[in-house]
């Protein structure tokens, strides 16, 4: 298995991506949605924490905090313009803000997804809708209606609100793609001469491989 370390070429980088981040993930999480009965929260919990590390080691770090090795910001940016690019799915650029906050902030420190509220939005509440494929139906309130992964759709029943409709297969299909797209630009940097995206790999592999600062004593 290709291990992080603070110092990496641009082939063990996308081994590392390729040989470990992937396998690790197929292992762990994959088996959550491919189960007779899916483990909705889970397999969000653990893509949305994977697509975290990988989205620092894209974007880099500045050497300076260790709580901004990986954030918000970086996997919104990583959400938009490689998840979105490579799953050929633009809805991940358009709402990577909204997805990021309904499931990943909800579900990785309040169990569940949240919901949005913004009174200059028509409905003013966005909503989660969670589903096995990528499209489905669903009936909440006893009226059904037509679900696709990250197309919002009202609500054909009060409260007014808007789901965005996240599907777990897809989110976990997509997030392996981006690695395997990261890999590949990977080598295209190393084929061009390029350092760039080696090098913010490597500032985020920097810290990500060293003791984390700590006041406790034992």
């Amino acid at each position: 298995m290709a291990e992080l370390t603070s110092t990496m070429s641009h082939d063990a980088a996308a081994a590392h991506l390729t040989c470990a981040i992937i396998p690790t993930a197929k292992y762990e999480t994959g088996r959550l949605v491919d189960i007779d009965s899916p483990a909705f929260f889970g397999a969000i919990r653990g893509t949305m924490c994977d697509l975290d590390y990988v989205a620092a080691l894209h974007h880099g770090w500045d050497g300076r905090d260790e709580r901004q090795i990986a954030t918000r910001a970086k996997s919104v940016h990583f959400l938009t313009n490689v998840v979105a690019p490579a799953a050929h799915n633009q809805g991940y650029g358009r709402y990577a803000q909204h997805l990021y906050d309904l499931y990943r902030v909800g579900i990785v420190h309040l169990r569940g997804p949240k919901q949005l509220e913004n009174p200059a939005n028509t409905p003013p509440v966005m909503s989660w809708a969670l589903m096995v494929e990528r499209r489905d139906s669903w009936a909440p309130d006893g009226v059904p209606f037509d679900l696709e992964h990250l197309l919002p759709v009202v609500a054909p029943t009060p409260p007014a609100r808007l789901f965005l409709p996240l599907s777990i297969r897809a989110l976990f299909d997509d997030f392996v793609v981006a690695c395997e797209q990261f890999a590949q630009d990977l080598e295209t940097e190393k084929r061009a001469g390029g350092q760039q995206l080696l090098a913010r790999w490597n500032s985020a592999a920097a810290g990500l491989t060293r003791p984390a600062k700590s006041n406790l004593l034992w």
